[in-house]
């Protein structure tokens, strides 16, 4: 039930965010490892490393409030589970 939750509760814009950030600590990763191969970085791409860390806490923030709000979406449906579906036939069958 929460990861479906975790799903739904973010907004569009929201996604589009977090998405954002998880693209952009990729290819800070792939820069890092160019970066330890010995390639030539410029500044523009020190500059994005350095912004690694405040960008992996953004994204951290965000994913920690995402599984402690899904928690509580779900917490009574998990606790008193709705009861199941016993005759899934049509109504009118033959």
């Amino acid at each position: 039930y929460s990861k479906l939750a975790s799903q739904r509760l973010l907004s569009s814009r929201d996604k589009k965010h977090r998405s954002k950030l998880v693209t952009y600590l990729r290819g800070v990763e792939e820069l890092e490892r160019k970066m330890l191969a010995g390639e030539p970085m410029q500044q523009q791409v020190l500059e994005k490393l350095e912004k690694k860390a405040a960008k992996q806490a953004e994204l951290d923030q965000i994913e920690n409030k995402l599984a402690a709000d899904s928690r509580l979406a779900v917490k009574d449906l998990v606790e008193n589970p709705p009861a199941p579906i016993t005759d899934m036939r049509r109504a009118d069958e033959h």
